[in-house]
């Protein structure tokens, strides 16, 4: 280690805490004041019980060890670990909240495979490298700071997207609470052909098949293949868990916050999904485009968590709850034309993406360098 730097334990500089949790009942839709919870922000309340933007990692769920910055005056949930520098001479916070973004550091203190976790004892034991010289963290964090820009900038990119997709939603079919366009209504489970659970086996190193789990599928719909493990499945079992084209994939389990995230498979090889995972085929009078999209609107989010029920952190819903979820059926043509749409959006989020990536790489790849000793 050079005489220039430090490497102590997290416990040594910061200090670790979890603030209080508010239930989703709690949040109101005008509220003033952002809250902050695993996935950044998932509501607004009345209140904030933090002044200053914090330093968050996301300590439950598919999302776990992810850092995040919150914003001035929010409320921050207990589904993230504040992590506060003692002594800004010591080390900064621009500092910090980079180095904490390098691959695979957060993995080092996350346990627990079927719902993973970081405790504020494991937290603490990570060890943590700076310049003595704060000159120097600044520096380093100018340096890092324009590709970091350049990282929001793509993200942001696919949030308008995003956004897009979900603005021609409504459009074209309307609130799925008042249903002003007067659809037929009734439950998921009337226009599902079946359902079916995921396989409780784990995944195995040089596996054949591409292994699908709760963190392949984003809150926001996407399907996240970039931290993909593979399984065998026998012959006799690969027809009850394979998934192909069309098929819509429900996460069953998972941090009140982030269950009942919904995706579809728009191509690509055949996969096998795992246990958190419910499949779900459609019958003809249904586009699981469609269905997907309609799974991801606030309204859906806001009725699972109240759908849910939550075991020792967990929050699950079944097979049945999935297939009673309200719903309503506008005309195949309608979906069709919707379809078409947002083939063309997701072209684009594609490009998008592929930026995002490569600036994300060059981003760790500086990290590399800037953050090793001389």
């Amino acid at each position: 280690m050079s005489k220039g730097w430090k490497t102590v334990k997290m416990e040594v500089i910061c200090e670790m805490y979890q603030p209080k949790t508010i239930s989703q009942e709690e949040m109101m839709s005008d509220g003033e004041y952002p809250v902050f919870g695993a996935n950044g922000i998932i509501g607004r309340y009345n209140k904030y019980n933090h002044e200053e933007p914090q330093l968050l990692v996301t300590c439950r769920g598919a999302t776990c060890g992810t850092i995040n910055i919150s914003e001035p005056f929010s409320w921050i949930t207990g589904n993230s670990m504040v992590v506060l520098p003692k002594n800004k001479d010591e080390i900064s916070f621009e500092y910090l909240s980079l180095y904490l973004r390098q691959k695979n550091i957060m993995s080092t203190v996350i346990t627990g495979a079927a719902q993973p976790q970081i405790t504020r004892s494991n937290l603490k034991e990570l060890r943590i490298s700076y310049p003595r010289d704060t000159t120097t963290q600044f520096q380093i964090a100018a340096t890092l700071g324009k590709t970091s820009e350049l990282i929001a900038l793509r993200k942001k990119q696919l949030e308008e997207l995003d956004a897009l997709a979900e603005s021609v939603f409504y459009d074209m079919f309307g609130d799925p609470v008042k249903n002003e366009k007067r659809w037929k209504e009734g439950h998921l489970g009337e226009v599902c052909s079946s359902v079916n659970y995921g396989t409780s086996s784990p995944a195995n190193e040089g596996g054949k098949y591409k292994y699908l789990r709760m963190n392949n599928i984003t809150y926001q719909g996407d399907l996240d293949l970039t931290n993909l493990k593979y399984i065998d499945i026998s012959d006799k079992n690969y027809e009850k868990y394979v998934v192909r084209k069309g098929d819509i994939l429900f996460n069953r389990t998972n941090s009140k916050e982030l269950v009942g995230k919904t995706t579809y498979i728009q191509g690509g090889e055949e996969a096998i999904i795992a246990g958190y995972i419910i499949r779900v085929r459609l019958n003809s009078t249904m586009l699981p485009v469609f269905v997907s999209k309609y799974m991801n609107t606030k309204f859906i989010k806001l009725y699972l968590r109240g759908l849910c029920k939550s075991i020792i952190g967990q929050a699950n819903i079944n097979a049945k709850e999935l297939q009673s979820i309200p719903m309503y059926f506008p005309p195949l043509p309608l979906q069709t034309q919707f379809a078409a749409i947002i083939e063309k959006i997701e072209s684009q989020k594609a490009l998008a993406k592929q930026a995002l990536q490569e600036s994300e790489d060059l981003f760790q790849r500086l990290m590399q360098d800037l953050f090793k000793p001389d």
